[in-house]
């Protein structure tokens, strides 16, 4: 559906600034307010009403930098400083980098009584963040110390995972294939001990069948200081695994490249009657491979499931001409290197030596629910970014995580999973056009606070609010019960945002409206797909690549094929 006369007169917008490409980025919500940065400027928004709150912070690159940006053949465009990383302390303080005309930069600056903010310190930013405010890179700031995926040269061929605490520094190895290969960084989140890191890369584990790139979750330890000598300044608690995103079946189609994950929350992917029924969990976007049929997918993943992949047996070569094959549970360390040691410096050379060969786990993270909650094929257009609203109560007296997807043609659809049991059920509520130039949605932010509902959407160039939901644009019974939309029901013959009147989830339909009416509500189009899981002995790993391998240890014959997961 397209915004209707009201719904775009009262259209929330905010464009930045008009002359340039700002190349927004969220760098944090909290409260009522939005912290973006952009082309030489942090704005400071009210998610209320989209107007900047307080003064901008301005910070133009320096101009020797950017003169010799130029030199460098680059474009007037890139030569500017888009504010990409950001951390908060415990007083308030902020501490943010920018692109700085390919040369990166970083600053602390201080709060102030009156709420403004004043220039401390800056610092050189390479490792903490990119050249290029195309290059996809992410970061989290936990415990005074930054956490960054992005890359340590203009060139893109130092991609890293960095730490940086005081002056010390803990990172990724560099130009080593088995450890991170040709990353695009999408997400970073702050668990427990441990930071996550969700990106995707060129599969090393999968060359010997040709180029491909596959969907990562890795891990690292906060604490973790480094090796002693044999791996110095060097993470012992790096592992990745492979994040499965696929249809089930004896050949599972998969959505191997990752685009954007929502935060971490507590939900469940299925419809449930008990609020207890939630747990710690995640959903990512997905996209298939370019040279394959054109699709999107949305996936969801529990985070015990990406525990117990950490605590399970690694991936290995014996050489670099043999397959990769699971390693033997005798050869891990004991006690397992999934767990954060005391003292990173006091890890003895052979766990050292493992942990340095040994960075892919064998297991796959399996989708919860055993398949995607929403597909989409064919040359319409592809998922970009997502956000979920936890578990809303609908009229039916059931929970239903309400997830909202944004796509590179400027839309954002609404979409639930009604399945219960062993079927997913997807309905699309909502296929909004929410910018009119069709830019693509690099971002959804959901602000539900003081009575106030809405979608916050992000493209590189504006920023726009729509409700989370229009049911009093629904006039009749019928149409209102059609939607199928847990924010919806029939109540004292309106559609209203409420559950306690007359719905339909299941069907679509209720005997209190008698046949459907739908001529009266808008454009909507409310579509469901069903996807039957596979039966419980089809293996939820990826299927094995039927390569031959150059090369097989002998007494391990019977596994002639290269395993790629």
């Amino acid at each position: 559906s397209i915004l209707n006369s009201d719904d775009v007169n009262n259209l929330q917008l905010f464009e930045g600034d008009p002359n340039f490409l700002d190349h927004f980025k969220v760098l944090d919500t909290n409260g009522e307010w939005m912290l973006l940065g952009g082309r030489n400027k942090i704005y400071n928004l009210s998610m209320v009403t989209l107007e900047e709150q307080l003064q901008r912070i301005e910070w133009d690159p320096g101009q020797y930098d950017k003169e010799y940006c130029l030199m460098r053949k680059k474009s007037e465009e890139q030569c500017q400083n888009y504010i990409r990383t950001y951390g908060k302390k415990d007083n308030g303080d902020m501490y943010v980098c920018g692109t700085n005309a390919f040369k990166p930069r970083c600053r602390l600056y201080s709060k102030q009584e009156d709420m403004s903010f004043k220039m401390v310190t800056e610092e050189e930013g390479v490792g903490k963040c990119p050249f290029d405010p195309m290059h996809n890179s992410t970061a989290v700031y936990s415990d005074g110390q930054l956490f960054s995926g992005t890359v340590a040269d203009a060139s893109k061929r130092d991609p890293l995972i960095l730490k940086i605490h005081q002056g010390e520094m803990v990172r990724t190895v560099q130009h080593d294939s088995k450890v991170v290969n040709d990353p695009d960084f999408v997400s970073s989140f702050d668990i427990g001990d441990k930071v996550y890191f969700f990106f995707r890369e060129t599969a090393v584990e999968h060359i010997n069948c040709g180029k491909a790139v596959f969907s990562r979750v890795a891990r690292v330890c906060k604490n973790d200081k480094g090796g002693n000598y044999l791996m110095k300044n060097l993470w012992t608690s790096f592992f990745k695994a492979r994040l499965n995103c696929s249809i089930p079946g004896e050949y599972p189609f998969h959505f191997d490249l990752i685009q954007a994950t929502s935060d971490f929350g507590q939900g469940n992917p299925m419809s449930t009657t008990h609020s207890a029924n939630r747990t710690d969990m995640v959903y990512g976007v997905f996209q298939t491979d370019p040279n394959s049929v054109r699709g999107s997918a949305v996936c969801a993943f529990h985070f015990s499931d990406i525990v117990k992949t950490f605590q399970g047996k690694f991936k290995g070569q014996s050489s670099p001409s043999h397959n990769w094959l699971p390693v033997p549970q005798q050869e891990t360390p004991v006690p397992h290197p999934e767990q954060c040691a005391n003292d990173t410096h006091r890890l003895g050379d052979k766990a050292l030596n493992f942990i340095k060969s040994h960075t892919l786990m064998d297991k796959s993270v399996p989708t919860a629910g055993g398949a995607p909650i929403l597909t989409m094929h064919g040359i319409k257009a592809l998922f970009t970014a997502i956000a979920v609203d936890w578990q809303v109560h609908a009229a039916d007296r059931r929970y239903y995580d309400i997830i909202f997807v944004g796509t590179d043609d400027g839309r954002v659809i609404k979409t639930i999973n009604k399945g219960h049991g062993a079927q997913v059920e997807s309905v699309i509520i909502e296929d909004v056009q929410v910018f009119a130039d069709k830019s693509p949605v690099t971002s959804l932010k959901i602000y539900n606070k003081k009575g106030s509902k809405k979608l916050i959407v992000i493209s590189r160039t504006n920023v726009a609010s729509i409700p989370l939901q229009r049911c009093h644009e629904h006039k009749s019974c019928g149409g209102c019960i059609a939607l199928q939309d847990p924010y919806c029901s029939w109540s004292n013959n309106e559609c209203v945002a409420s559950d306690r009147g007359v719905e339909g989830l299941l069907t679509g339909q209720h005997e209190h409206c008698g046949v459907a009416d739908t001529t009266t509500t808008t454009s909507t189009t409310v579509t469901t797909t069903t996807t039957t899981l596979a039966p419980p002995t089809t293996s939820s790993q990826p299927c094995e690549c039927k390569c031959t391998a150059p090369k097989v240890d002998e007494g391990q014959s019977e596994e002639k094929e290269f395993e790629s997961n």
